[in-house]
């Protein structure tokens, strides 16, 4: 494992749309998931946030100001039984 990737995680974005509602972007993606509300758009965010393991979720409003930033709580791994 390379020890530079450990420590970077991606970042969820969730914006106000160029054109009407809202859309949800991911580092290292070339497209935006569009939502047509800004809770819908949220909700999707933080749980694509828990399943890909990104480490923060951040709501950016209509002047590109950083609003809210939270950080992923990622569920404890669950131990197998045999």
């Amino acid at each position: 494992m390379d020890p530079s990737n450990a420590t970077k995680q991606e970042v969820v974005i969730v914006r106000p749309s160029a054109r009407k509602g809202w859309v949800v972007s991911v580092d290292r993606s070339d497209g935006d998931l569009p939502f047509s509300t800004r809770e819908l758009a949220l909700v999707f965010a933080r749980a694509y946030a828990r399943v890909r393991r990104a480490g923060t979720v951040q709501v950016v409003n209509e002047r590109g100001i950083l609003e809210h930033e939270e950080r992923v709580q990622l569920a404890a791994a669950r131990s197998a039984q045999v």
